[in-house]
């Protein structure tokens, strides 16, 4: 069989005056828009719930209860209650575009999803390190330090160290997931190449093509969770 990746450059068959290889870019810029917010919110609220679901509060069960809830559900039954039932109890999400709805939901689908999971690695970090180095707590209470001092300087930079690889991965779900947005319609890379099949019926070459940019698209996830571990988290706990 012998692959022909020329449609790329024929003009779609609609009224828009655009290439199908212009379709692919447009959902690419769209993937990765989610994938930046996403990643961004996902790591900030997930840090926080881990440290919630450790330290002794009112609201420590709560939060406990929450992420094991938002762990065991499928990440798509996420999207689909955002999209078909949230806006009908939040009245603004109603006088929105469609699109703007899709966006929103979708990526708030994915921050509550991710920042679950990133908290339950964060959680379950904090817990271990308490179990296993209990020395390091103790000769941090002789020098005076504070709970909230010894969590953010001595626990949590050892804690993300060892999560990191955890967190890494989960950089690249949220890569994996923010396909999952084009079932509700949104213009993502997914949604983009989905048309793109229905358009032309090269399903080979659409599927490699889609293979190869996902595959690219991870290590390009993997490089900004680099930097960003890097920039961010060894400078707030240095």
């Amino acid at each position: 069989m012998k692959l022909d990746f020329s449609f790329l450059l024929e003009e779609v068959s609609t009224v828009e005056s655009l290439k199908y290889i212009d379709w692919i870019v447009s959902g690419l810029q769209n993937t990765f828009y989610i994938f930046i917010i996403g990643f961004i919110l996902s790591f900030a609220i997930g840090t926080i719930l881990g440290i919630l679901a450790v330290r002794e509060s009112k609201i420590k069960l709560v939060v406990n209860y929450f992420l094991d809830i938002i762990t065991s559900l499928p990440f798509i039954i996420l999207v689909f209650f955002s999209y078909f039932v949230l806006p009908n109890y939040i009245p603004p999400l109603k006088n929105l575009t469609n699109e703007a709805v899709m966006l929103i939901t979708g990526i708030g689908a994915i921050v509550v999803g991710m920042s679950s999971r990133v908290g339950v690695n964060v959680a379950s970090g904090i817990k271990e390190f308490y179990k296993t180095e209990k020395s390091q707590i103790k000769n941090a209470e002789m020098f005076g330090l504070k709970p909230n001092k010894i969590l953010t300087e001595i626990v949590l930079p050892q804690v993300f160290k060892k999560i990191k690889s955890n967190l890494q991965n989960d950089s690249i779900t949220i890569i994996k997931n923010t396909a999952v947005i084009g079932t509700i319609g949104f213009l993502d890379f997914s949604k983009q190449a989905q048309r793109i099949i229905d358009f032309t019926a090269s399903t080979y070459e659409m599927f490699i093509v889609i293979i190869v940019i996902y595959v690219l698209l991870s290590f390009v996830s993997i490089f900004i969770f680099n930097l960003f571990f890097n920039l961010i988290f060894k400078r707030v706990f240095k």
